[in-house]
């Protein structure tokens, strides 16, 4: 998710079933090379009789502008890296592609809407909502129907930032 105001921080989200796992990010301009922590919050919710794994958030701020960064989350086997790029400084010339998508859910359109948005070169989406539905699913499948929309959308939102 997009940081700040000046483009020079962004916010790493995951999910994790456990508590204890580290609640930090690693990362660094080179892959595999970390120069860099941060650390950050956990939560998690209950609804109805769904318990939500725990979800952290943490915020990598003074990024340089323009920059590919690599990041890593997790530890040991279940350790997984990522990388995105920071944006170009804020200034009336710049260039900078946004995609719009809503009501994206989990279907075959749906799947169809992430490809072509993924092709047309845009950094970050503007998301206009209506995410996983897993409204529809009060008493069952709720916590199933999250997971593998996160699973889903990390194709994109793991390289990219989302402003929700």
């Amino acid at each position: 998710t997009q940081g700040d105001y000046e483009g020079k921080a962004v916010i790493i989200s995951w999910v994790t079933p456990d508590e204890l796992e580290p609640n930090s990010v690693q990362y660094g301009t080179s892959e595999g090379g970390y120069e860099f922590t941060a650390e950050g919050a956990v939560t998690n919710y209950t609804f109805y009789k769904y318990k939500s794994g725990y979800i952290h958030h943490c915020l990598i701020a003074d990024l340089k502008y323009d920059t590919k960064y690599y990041y890593k989350i997790g530890s040991g086997d279940s350790a997984r890296e990522f990388w995105f790029h920071s944006p170009p400084k804020v200034d009336p010339d710049a260039s900078y592609k946004f995609g719009i998508i809503g009501d994206l859910g989990q279907t075959f359109n749906s799947l169809s809407t992430l490809k072509h948005y993924m092709k047309s070169g845009a950094q970050t989406v503007l998301f206009l909502g209506d995410i996983s539905y897993a409204d529809r699913y009060l008493y069952n499948d709720v916590g199933l129907r999250w997971d593998t929309w996160g699973r889903f959308v990390e194709q994109s939102t793991a390289y990219q930032p989302w402003i929700w």
